[in-house]
């Protein structure tokens, strides 16, 4: 019948039961949002929750790096200190390289020392380079009486160099010789007089009591002169010959061929740095030797040498020349008007072509030890500057001893012990680079 047998009462409401709703910080790029609430019941939003703007890039600078002469550097760019992205990347910049002033000369060449050239580069000044300068050579006067030589006593002369004035040479003036005087011959009372001319005697007729009288034609002398006592061969039993000699022999050979009376060791000649278009020669210096003279052409049968120049240094550079070609020279060491040392031919091809000079030479062994009487044989060979080029042979490897005395060796490398003593025997390409391999002789 809906009759309300119990009534109802009115429960009260029970309240939101509140949960935090998280928020999100903002970053340089993305927006946040605030905390909110929600019930955790009916999950009704109790507070709405806030958008909070993205906070953008703060910006830090990133150092650059100045380029140097060697080295790369970079531009300067930027970062995010926050998120620490990159903002502005930093570029490469190349190395600026070296930028050198002209050379200037910071010690000077004396006459038996070499000088120094330096430059500086203009981007960093803690970059020098530096070259040596040929020694000057002496340049001598002429030789001046400081005293006169006498009957009894030598005199003696001096030059002075020209280009230092404390470098001062002596040398002594043989003592002066007496002329002989003519003696006066007596009449001998003969059956027969003499006629007397020189030292020769002819016989003359005598009459009674009336004497010939005895002619004498008085015998010539001839003034000696005074002399230097210098050496007529060098080490290798080579004549010593005149300047003049020398420069004829050699103007008129029309080979190839080393000259009379070569020898490498003494000078020890090569071609040190070739180009294109020059090649530079380089020697040792020679005691007594005031001048080096060069003589030089294309390498060719018939083709003569021709004088190239004369210097006081130990080098000497022919510029003007055809790329990938061969050349001949010879140094002629020179003092007092006789050729002191010649050496031997050097044969050099300039670069650019398709031939190439030897780079070095290889010794298997560099040492030996002997008695004498005993024989042992060199191996070796001349490398190459460049394996892709052909070294056109002139001339094989050569040897040479320094001291024939101790031990000689043959044109194959061949070493005979000779006597005891050290010595070296030098292994060197037609260019003129070599080896040196030493040797010691015992007794047997």
């Amino acid at each position: 019948c809906g009759e309300t047998l119990t009534e109802q009462k009115v429960i009260q409401a029970l309240g939101h039961t509140e949960e935090t709703i998280a928020g999100k910080a903002a970053t340089c790029t993305e927006p946040g949002l605030t905390e909110g609430k929600k019930c955790a019941v009916c999950g009704e939003t109790l507070t709405e929750q806030k958008v909070i703007q993205a906070l953008g890039h703060t910006e830090e600078t990133i150092a650059g790096k100045a380029a140097t002469c060697t080295e790369p550097g970079l531009t300067a760019g930027t970062k995010c200190t926050v998120c620490g992205k990159i903002l502005a990347a930093q570029e490469k910049i190349p190395a600026l390289g070296h930028d050198y002033s002209e050379w200037e000369v910071t010690t000077p060449a004396a006459c038996e020392s070499e000088g120094i050239e330096t430059r500086v580069c203009k981007h960093d000044s803690s970059h020098k380079e530096r070259r040596k300068i040929a020694a000057t050579g002496h340049s001598w006067g002429n030789w001046t009486v400081t005293k006169k030589a006498t009957y009894d006593t030598e005199g003696e002369e001096q030059r002075i160099c020209k280009n230092d004035s404390s470098h001062k040479e002596t040398r002594q003036v043989a003592k002066l010789v007496k002329p002989k005087e003519t003696e006066k011959q007596s009449t001998e009372t003969k059956p027969t007089g003499t006629k007397q001319t020189g030292t020769k005697q002819t016989e003359t007729k005598q009459t009674g009591t009336k004497q010939t009288e005895t002619k004498q034609t008085g015998t010539k002398q001839t003034e000696t002169k005074p002399t230097e006592t210098e050496p007529t061969e060098d080490l290798y039993g080579n004549i010593i010959v005149t300047e003049t000699q020398k420069e004829k022999s050699i103007l008129t050979q029309t080979n190839d061929n080393d000259s009379v009376g070569s020898s490498f060791s003494l000078l020890q000649a090569k071609a040190k740095k070739t180009t294109r278009t020059s090649i530079n020669l380089t020697w040792k210096r020679i005691s007594g030797a005031t001048a080096y003279v060069i003589y030089g052409n294309r390498c060719g049968k018939g083709r003569k040498y021709q004088k190239l120049d004369t210097v006081s240094g130990t080098s000497y550079t022919q510029k003007g020349l055809k790329k990938g070609t061969y050349s001949k020279y010879l140094v002629v060491a020179t003092g007092s008007g006789k050729a002191l040392a010649t050496s031997k031919t050097i044969h050099a091809a300039t670069s650019g072509g398709k031939v190439c000079n030897a780079k070095s030479v290889k010794v298997k062994k560099s040492k030996y030890t002997l008695k004498v009487g005993k024989t042992a044989k060199i191996k070796a060979k001349a490398v190459p500057k460049s394996k892709k080029l052909k070294m056109k042979n002139h001339r094989k490897l050569a040897y040479e001893s320094s001291d024939p005395t101790v031990a000689t060796v043959s044109k194959s490398g061949k070493i005979k012990a000779v006597g005891t003593g050290k010595c070296i025997v030098y292994v060197y390409a037609q260019n003129g680079v070599s080896k040196t391999v030493k040797v010691q002789v015992k007794k047997k």
